[in-house]
């Protein structure tokens, strides 16, 4: 029965070929980090990129000139959280959608206005969340240095209004 043996021995190796797949070819985005996010790669289907990385470069500058305590979590396929030091996401920046860089975060009801999220962009959406809140969406395909500067005000106080609403929670 050796000749068997010997035949099965060699259909094995001609037909099986082990290779090693590294996690790191299947999960670029969390080798990559930052870098993935300003690749083309990771966008749905065939879809081109209808917005410049430059915005994404503002709207991240933007984030980071609200506060130095910010933590990025840059593993994610399509998004990147941000949070502050050992908290939930305050907000959350969509980078793989072809027409445009999305935010998204959650407030309080009300409390921007349909007119101050039309000055920063016109694509903007505000859809009731849970728990007394809004989701607030907003894309932006260019941004202007205007634009800009009234998203960094929107982004303070919704930083801020986060830092409040933790403060009463640690309370309860």
């Amino acid at each position: 029965w050796s000749f068997v043996n010997d035949a099965v021995a060699g259909f094995l190796t001609d037909r099986v070929v082990r290779t090693e797949t590294k996690i790191e070819n299947l999960t670029p985005w969390a080798t990559l980090g930052r870098k993935w996010h300003f690749m083309d790669k990771g966008f749905l289907g065939d879809d081109i990129r209808d917005w410049d990385f430059d915005v994404l470069e503002k709207i991240l500058s933007s984030i980071e000139s609200i506060s130095n305590e910010n933590d990025y979590d840059w593993t994610n396929k399509q998004v990147i959280h941000v949070s502050r030091k050992n908290n939930k996401p305050w907000i959350s920046v969509y980078t793989k959608r072809a027409d445009a860089v999305w935010l998204q975060f959650s407030s309080e009801v009300g409390r921007f206005s349909k007119g101050q999220l039309e000055a920063l962009s016109p694509r903007n959406e505000v859809v009731a969340g849970t728990d007394d809140s809004d989701v607030v969406k907003l894309g932006f395909d260019s941004i202007t240095e205007t634009s800009q500067n009234l998203l960094v005000e929107l982004l303070q106080e919704q930083f801020n209004s986060q830092q409040t609403d933790e403060a009463v929670s640690s309370k309860k």
